[in-house]
């Protein structure tokens, strides 16, 4: 077994399409905000009247704080109480003529200015809520609940391998050049049943956490990195070296066609597929490693089979095991794919550790 430490917090950069210069700030209904960092000579919403504010502002429910680019001098942080994470809405309140942008957050917010006219937004939050924020954004309603899983742990993998390696400052963007990512997911979504019911589980090559990519459609078979031209560090890919793998589905390709095709995963789960499958068929030649309590990897190590490219017939094979209920087992299972391909079937019956 190989023991590794990771970390549970992430910092993504929210809403920098919009190239914000103001943001409204408001509580969640039951929240409480402790607003750090004002300027002393600008005026409070949140306390219902003109005049002084001071440099930390608590807000209650119905509060709402006007932050502009020219109000801001330093970092502003905002927290619940006791600097725990909290619930909050932050607005923009005409996003390039397209009007009203409103999301809501759960975790730690600092902004600061970047460059001549336009706000940084930073949010801080638990690894899980980014991931089931993550596939709830990623996904649409209907969406085969394993395919929620395989990606829940596709991005999870994915936020832990790239984390400080995409931007300076902080993490990852809510943006396609990272992972996708709009609002907080509700509570019982499948979006947070399906993190929940994956938690703490990564991709694992080799004893590393693999930074799982995937794109929306890739045609009929993915790429590798040297068909995608993306060699010499071009991507958070590390020692992965990703396969092209055939793909239940054509049609327009859409993405870069690397690592998991979103619509494949789709078409395997619909087929009766678990995530297991899923993974073993996009990711070949990886493991499952679960975290414990304490934030440690636990990985098996175990060689697992040569990946299928889907240009030949035979079993696609690899060693994973996704359990139910986020449990601390790690297992290494032979998976046959059991994946219609064109009619071909191009695995065995699928054998999973359950």
């Amino acid at each position: 077994m190989l023991a590794l430490t990771i970390a549970a917090t992430v910092h993504i950069s929210v809403l920098g399409a919009f190239h914000p210069v103001q943001f409204e700030l408001r509580p969640a209904s039951g929240a409480t905000l402790v607003v750090q960092g004002l300027p002393t000579e600008s005026g409070a919403e949140s306390e219902g009247r003109a005049g002084a504010v001071p440099k930390t502002v608590v807000m209650k429910d119905g509060a709402t704080l006007l932050l502009t680019w020219a109000r801001i001098n330093g970092p502003v942080t905002v927290t619940g109480r006791f600097g725990a994470p909290a619930r909050f809405y932050l607005v923009i309140p005409e996003a390039n003529g397209s009007g009203k942008v409103e999301r809501q957050y759960f975790g730690k917010l600092e902004l600061r200015r970047l460059g001549p006219q336009q706000l940084q937004a930073i949010v801080a939050m638990d690894l899980e809520t980014a991931v089931a924020s993550i596939v709830e954004a990623e996904g649409t309603k209907g969406l085969p609940f394993e395919a929620r899983r395989a990606q829940a742990v596709a991005t999870r993998s994915y936020l832990l391998a790239a984390a400080g390696k995409r931007h300076s400052g902080y993490d990852f963007c809510d943006q396609d050049h990272c992972q996708y990512m709009k609002d907080v997911a509700a509570e019982n979504t499948a979006a947070a049943r399906a993190t929940a019911s994956t938690r703490s589980q990564v991709l694992v090559y080799q004893g590393s956490i693999v930074a799982a990519l995937y794109s929306a459609n890739c045609g009929g078979h993915t790429r590798d990195l040297h068909e995608a031209g993306w060699q010499d560090g071009a991507t958070p890919a590390g020692k992965y070296p990703y396969y092209g793998v055939s793909c239940p589905l054509g049609g327009t390709v859409s993405g870069h066609r690397v690592g998991m095709c979103q619509l494949g995963a789709i078409q395997i789960a619909r087929q009766g597929k678990t995530a297991n499958t899923i993974l073993a068929h996009y990711f070949p030649g990886t493991q499952i490693g679960v975290t414990g309590a304490r934030g440690t990897l636990l990985a098996s190590v175990r060689p697992n089979a040569a990946p299928n490219t889907g240009r030949g017939l035979g079993s696609i094979t690899a060693s994973a095991s996704i359990g139910r209920g986020g449990t601390s087992l790690v297992a290494s299972s032979a998976l046959g794919s059991g994946i219609t391909l064109g009619g071909i079937n191009a695995g065995k019956d699928v054998r999973a550790a359950r």
